[in-house]
């Protein structure tokens, strides 16, 4: 009698090990493409609108293009390498980079980012805030 009760537990414990391996995480995101959204300064509550181009240089760094307005009209650019840090359960990257932009200083960014959605925010010496994209 003890055989059967042993075999059958033997079983099922092989088979919930076989599917606990079997068992995939989340693949991580690919940001690579076009996003829009805006973004807004914590400082004074400047805001405007933003497109980013993600375009992924390795498995670790995405090079991001970041085109938008500034009081509406004015027209600004600047690209940021940014490097994949980590990475959250549910397969979201967690990014970092900077970037000097004359006459502003040094931008520091630090961002989330999934499929379709990328919240970072930035700061600088005289400037904070936030830029929220999606596709």
């Amino acid at each position: 009698m003890r055989r059967p009760l042993f075999a059958s537990l033997f079983a099922l414990v092989c088979l919930l090990a076989v599917g606990a391996s079997t068992a995939k995480a989340d693949p991580p995101a690919d940001l690579s493409g076009r996003w829009h959204g805006t973004w807004v300064s914590c400082k004074d509550g400047h805001s405007g609108c933003l497109n980013a181009s993600f375009c992924k240089k390795c498995d670790n760094c995405y090079q991001v293009r970041f085109t938008g307005t500034f009081f509406a009209v004015l027209p600004f650019c600047f690209t940021v390498d940014m490097q994949v840090t980590g990475q959250t359960a549910d397969g979201k990257l967690i990014l970092s980079g900077s970037h000097n932009l004359p006459l502003f200083g040094t931008y520091t960014f630090n961002a989330i980012a999934g499929n379709c959605d990328f919240t970072a925010t930035y700061t600088s010496c005289d400037d904070n805030g936030r830029f929220t994209l999606c596709r």
